[in-house]
């Protein structure tokens, strides 16, 4: 027979596989590198490092535009160009060969047309990996830098994570950095910004017509125990430089934000180290309600020109946070000069019929069966996101007895009343939640039949 490669002699002619090249050098197919000629079990010939050969360099297929099995063909079966489907930020793509040999999908990473990015703590699948957030421990508990206590981990709006009670988060616990050896802000530091500057006339900080600004009294000296506005206020005191322009009514505020501080004020036109002297008024100043309440009043000032306002209190180092603000009593008395706040607000202010301080809004259905005829206070604010808005009313513990109403139209007030509430007698704090698209709202705190009296408006996103 015919001489075939099989270690046989075929032909009868007593030489075995004569012909056949076996043991000639020879390159294997694709991948396989150098080899001989040998015999295959079929008969046939082959390289000696091809796939079933004696010195076999036969691999496994990977997307490399190589032939790694040795078959003659490259990247055959890894679905080259088959059509992959969206995930998270990624598109629909096709599937091509990536880095390391791998076959990815062109839209994700690695691929030719990437969109994939680092993942962000902002509930997307931002490295279309299939899974959002996944590097954050989202829900998972934490503490609160300073003061901020327990709560869990969430998305911030920077696309990081934090815990929820730090600033910014659903159940922020900070505060205004008072000078009391703590971290309020719960930023990690303590006591920063100026936080106990003002305890004498020398570093007394600037207060901005029209600002709310934080204090605390707690770890300052008592530098005024005495002065021409009040014969004795031994606490602790702060100072703030106040500079108005021109002469006419302007209201301070003061509003403690701890339960068992009880907060005076007065206002002088001299300030040494001994005392503040010549108070603008013998009046200019307040010191009539309960610890834990607001002190506020409209004050004439005779001309514009720097003045010292001193909060202090009467009961010997005493001491604690507060608010404190000034300005123009004109301010939102009615719907055409509303106060602008910006979300999360605190307002220290006063309704009293003092300084041309009206009743110039009116309703009878906000809430429903509520005449408002008392002297108000009209507020501007702008709602970033649908949610629940939360506004809260502190009144002087007199008999001021205050009414709370969110609106779309300042101008007709029971047709776009929104949520009213008039829950507590004189003297308690009023709450309104309600729930809120975004857009402009108009707050007012308003009377029924009462002269009005000093409060602090908080309000929030819950």
């Amino acid at each position: 027979m015919p001489e075939a490669c099989n270690a046989r002699d075929d032909d009868c002619d007593g030489t075995v596989d004569e012909g056949q090249g076996v043991g000639d050098p020879c390159d294997g197919v694709g991948g396989c590198g150098r080899g001989v000629t040998e015999c295959a079990p079929d008969g046939t010939r082959r390289c000696s490092t091809d796939p079933g050969g004696t010195q076999s360099e036969e691999g496994v297929e990977v997307c490399n535009a190589a032939d790694d099995d040795c078959d003659g063909r490259a990247d055959e079966g890894l679905g080259l160009g088959d059509a992959c489907g969206a995930i998270g930020v990624c598109p629909a793509g096709q599937q091509e060969c990536g880095p390391g040999d791998a076959v990815v999908c062109s839209t994700r990473a690695g691929g030719s047309a990437d969109v994939s990015r680092a993942e962000a703590c902002n509930m997307l699948d931002d490295d279309c990996d299939g899974r959002a957030d996944e590097d954050f421990a989202l829900g998972q508990p934490c503490v609160g830098r300073g003061i901020c206590g327990a709560g869990v981990v969430e998305c911030d709006d920077d696309g990081a994570a934090h815990c929820s009670t730090e600033p910014g988060g659903s159940r922020d616990a900070s505060g205004a950095e008072g000078c009391n050896g703590r971290d309020d802000d719960c930023d990690g530091l303590t006591d920063e910004g100026g936080a106990c500057s003002g305890d004498d006339c020398r570093e007394a900080p600037l207060l901005a017509l029209g600002d709310t600004v934080s204090g605390n009294t707690a770890m300052l000296a008592s530098d005024y125990a005495r002065s021409t506005c009040f014969a004795n206020s031994p606490g602790n005191d702060q100072v703030f430089r106040v500079v108005i322009p021109a002469a006419g009514n302007y209201v301070v505020g003061v509003a403690p934000l701890a339960g068992d501080f009880d907060p005076m004020f007065f206002v002088g036109t001299a300030c040494t180290e001994e005392n503040v002297a010549n108070c603008v008024l013998p009046t200019a100043g307040r010191d009539t309600n309960a610890a834990g309440r607001p002190e506020a009043r409209s004050i004439a000032f005779p001309r514009g020109d720097t003045f010292w306002l001193i909060v202090d209190a009467r009961v010997v180092g005493r001491g604690g946070p507060f608010v404190v603000s000034a300005r123009p009593t004109a301010d939102g008395e009615a719907c055409e000069n509303p106060i602008a706040l910006a979300l999360p607000a605190r307002f220290v202010g006063t309704t009293e019929a003092v300084g041309g301080r009206r009743n110039d809004v009116a309703g009878t259905r906000c809430p429903a069966d509520r005449i408002t005829t008392g002297p108000d206070q009209v507020f501007s604010v702008q709602v970033p996101r649908a949610g629940r808005l939360r506004v809260r009313v502190t009144p002087d513990a007199g008999a001021v007895n205050p009414i709370l109403q969110l609106v779309r139209d300042c101008a007709a007030i029971d047709d776009s009343c929104v949520a009213g509430v008039d829950a507590n007698a004189g003297g308690g704090t009023e709450v309104l939640e309600a729930a809120v698209e975004p857009g402009a709202y108009f707050i007012v705190v308003d009377h029924i039949g009462n002269p009005g009296g000093a409060f602090f408006l908080e309000a929030e996103m819950l």
